[in-house]
């Protein structure tokens, strides 16, 4: 019982964590996954697409989709490797790294006031509990 209120409690506050990330980052035309995308990417290096896969936890074929939308936007870039000219580099531009910045500004400030209600020392304590979970579910995550 208590594992499944534990439960409980972590999905609703990640639901409610999501929905102000909605509202804060949907002022800049970016979803939460987006703007994930954008502050993998180096500004003055890219990435391939398959190394942003485990970070999102998307299949190819999401995150194919989520790199159109945002070339398409004109947020990133698609350039070959020049270590390797049958891969693709994902590259932020220009617009993309500015829209990320200023994003970021409202957004860390945006997390900063939903988490005042705990001291610095209760945000370090939960934070060390939840990279401990996290530690865990990723490791039984890799035996499967």
């Amino acid at each position: 019982m208590v594992a499944l209120e534990l439960h409980r409690l972590l999905v609703m506050t990640y639901l409610l964590l999501d929905d102000g990330d909605h509202q804060v980052l949907g002022s800049f035309g970016l979803t939460p996954t987006q703007y994930t995308v954008l502050s993998l990417l180096d500004p003055e290096h890219g990435r391939r697409a398959s190394d942003l896969l485990g970070p999102l936890l998307l299949e190819k074929s999401s995150l194919s989709r989520l790199l159109d939308r945002l070339v398409a936007q004109r947020l990133v870039c698609r350039v070959s490797d020049p270590r390797d000219r049958r891969s693709q580099l994902i590259v932020l531009t220009h617009e993309g790294l500015t829209r990320r910045d200023l994003a970021r500004q409202l957004y860390e400030r945006s997390l900063a006031e939903r988490l005042s209600g705990l001291t610095d020392g209760e945000r370090e304590q939960l934070t060390a509990l939840l990279n401990k979970l996290h530690q865990q579910l990723q490791e039984k995550l890799r035996k499967i």
